[in-house]
């Protein structure tokens, strides 16, 4: 693979730091790149699910019936989520600056994704006002458990030997790895590099070729 040499005074572009270790920090605005609400959503939409199953067994009627009468009530608690997840995620972007700053560092055997520590903290910050958003919904602590789940993690390390599945999203400049432990690990990485990490990254894990979702 060709090598990739990048200037260290380029602080957000992909820059070896040693033999095939590379490393670069990436600001993602959280209003113009949605990665990471979409992301809440998908894992919030299938959380409703588990209540709609419930419903669908617990009440009387025709499976016809139970279908219109678990759907009404999904879609409810679907359009609840959506605003409140909508409001809690704005808190913490205005929170933040409107931003999500994060350390990558790559190497032959694994990517690590660290957030900026100073954000870190403010994200332990905002799971008070994130709770108390989600005590509204008689949910308390849902809300910030979801939100500084997917934005405000400290570290994630993925290594390529357990990586199972890749999805690549070009338009929001992010690779979506999953391991088999079940550990998601969301990489974000300015256009100029997308193609060199991920090639590098498709050329030490078992999954090939590219999947596109957005």
């Amino acid at each position: 693979m060709q090598k990739r040499s990048v200037s260290v005074s380029s602080t957000f572009r992909v820059r070896e730091t040693g033999k095939d270790k590379y490393q670069w920090i990436y600001e993602l605005h959280l209003l113009k790149n949605p990665v990471v609400f979409f992301t809440l959503i998908k894992i919030f939409l299938w959380i409703c699910l588990i209540p709609a199953g419930i419903i669908f067994f617990s009440v009387p009627g025709s499976f016809f019936d139970k279908i219109i009468f678990a759907g009404k009530i999904l879609l409810a608690i679907w359009c609840f989520m959506f605003v409140l997840l909508g409001f809690s995620y704005l808190v913490y972007a205005l929170m933040t600056g409107w931003k999500y700053i994060v350390i990558f560092e790559m190497n032959n055997t694994a990517i690590t994704h660290t957030q900026l520590p100073a954000q870190k903290k403010k994200a332990e910050k905002i799971g008070v006002a994130a709770a108390l958003v989600g005590a509204l919904a008689g949910q308390p602590g849902a809300t910030s458990a979801g939100v500084l789940a997917a934005a405000g993690h400290g570290a994630v390390r993925s290594d390529f030997k357990k990586v199972r599945k890749m999805r690549v999203q070009r338009r929001l400049n992010t690779i979506k790895l999953r391991t088999s432990d079940m550990m998601n690990n969301q990489i974000y990485v300015h256009p100029d590099d997308f193609d060199f990490v991920l090639q590098f990254i498709s050329s030490r894990v078992s999954i090939k070729g590219e999947k596109s979702c957005v």
